[in-house]
């Protein structure tokens, strides 16, 4: 198990440079590693229908490298290293359990800092009834003070259970009288959702800022996403594989974040403070993304777009944008500069 020293080195460099910390926080299942591979852009955390994390694992950003390095720890000393680590050996040391933490280092091109050097912690489910010490490594994270910004992810599958509940009463007590640390809520899987049958996404996330605030969360900042839509269409973007499940999930999106109806960004609740820039941010992006993805490569970009049928990559790009993900990486961006 890990103890304080261990949970601490999570969140600390190896030089002077400044860290900026961002933990990824929720139930078993809710989605946090699918989140933090949507930001990488690549499947190389584990993720999938059951508790997946069973310890801290820490990704630092390192754009001066091209491939994923890979470290493993216990009791804060390192035993295993991987130069160019690939997610099977990353679900290996995730079920090691000899190993407490996990450190993986590499590019995040789509977070943008100066001076800072992020880094993302993806956290264990807090109630997993197979290991209740997940409760307690993230009671320990919380009670850190050098946290710079909590992504608490909502599954729209599973609004207000009791274990959630309890989680953010948590986080709500850690939090008082703290304004050192952002918090930004994500309702993710909305792709679940059925406009056509009578769901509508408004109306639940007016359900969620009243939840919140019921949690004592008033004016939160609520970004609405799906991270398996977003990392599935950046894998085609990056020309990676997809297995036959997420060929078949891909197609639906494809379709289904063609719909205005489905465009996430509006549903999104942002102060003032952070809301134009991050709309100024993801347009921005947007056209970035579509710039470079044209430039490189453009034969086969053009070549794999046929064989999947769709027009061209600006296609998917617009869907990308329509799943919020561009939104989230704003505010990630646009937190960093105000601390800075």
């Amino acid at each position: 198990m890990e103890n304080s020293s261990t949970i601490r080195s999570l969140l600390k460099g190896n030089d002077s440079q400044v860290n900026y910390n961002v933990l990824v926080l929720a139930t078993m299942s809710s989605g946090k590693s699918t989140l933090i591979n949507s930001i990488i852009g690549k499947d190389l955390l584990p993720s999938e229908n059951r508790a997946c994390t069973s310890k801290f694992i820490r990704i630092t950003e390192d754009n001066e490298i091209e491939k994923f390095e890979g470290y493993a720890y216990y009791n804060g000393k390192s035993i295993f290293e991987d130069n160019e680590i690939k997610p099977d050996k990353v679900k290996e040391w995730n079920e090691d359990k000899s190993i407490d933490t996990i450190h993986l280092k590499g590019p995040l091109p789509f977070i943008k800092n100066s001076f800072s050097r992020v880094n993302l912690i993806d956290s264990p489910g807090p109630n997993n009834s197979r290991d209740r010490l997940h409760m307690e490594r993230v009671d320990d994270i919380l009670s850190l003070s050098n946290l710079n910004l909590i992504i608490y992810i909502i599954d729209v599958s599973q609004l207000a259970t009791s274990d959630d509940r309890e989680l953010l009463d948590k986080l709500n007590n850690k939090l008082k009288g703290n304004k050192k640390t952002d918090v930004l809520f994500v309702l993710n899987k909305t792709d679940k959702l059925d406009i056509e049958t009578g769901e509508d996404i408004k109306d639940i996330v007016l359900k969620v800022k009243k939840y919140l605030a019921e949690s004592g969360f008033e004016e939160p900042n609520l970004i609405v996403l799906s991270a398996y839509a977003a990392n599935l269409f950046r894998k085609v973007l990056n020309d990676e594989s997809l297995s036959s499940k997420e060929n078949i999930d891909y197609r639906f999106f494809y379709d289904i974040f063609s719909d205005q109806r489905y465009n996430l960004n509006k549903f999104s609740i942002l102060n003032n403070l952070f809301d134009k820039k991050i709309r100024e941010e993801a347009q921005n992006k947007k056209l970035k993304v579509g710039f470079l993805f044209n430039l490189f490569n453009s034969f086969l970009s053009s070549l794999v777009a046929k064989i999947r049928g769709e027009k061209n990559r600006k296609e998917i790009i617009f869907r990308l944008e329509n799943t919020g993900i561009f939104q989230l990486e704003g505010f990630i961006n646009q937190s960093i500069k105000l601390k800075e």
